[in-house]
């Protein structure tokens, strides 16, 4: 079974399958291999459409940026 998430707010539509390649390009961007990120919290604010991510890795370390 496969799911789309996606939120709908003031009209605009955003889903998280276009936001997990941008994700993805984020981290690899920061020289960090996606093999090592080990849990990643997405947090969306529909208001003002903007994600913010925070990658915990497998060493217990944390990056975070918004997109």
């Amino acid at each position: 079974m496969k799911v789309e998430y996606t939120v709908e707010y003031n009209g605009n539509q955003t889903k998280m399958s276009d936001l997990v390649p941008a994700i993805k390009k984020a981290i690899t961007e920061r020289g960090i291999k996606l093999k090592d990120v080990k849990l990643t919290n997405v947090y969306f604010q529909p208001e003002n459409n903007k994600t913010f991510v925070v990658a915990v890795l497998a060493d217990g370390s944390e990056i975070d940026f918004a997109l």
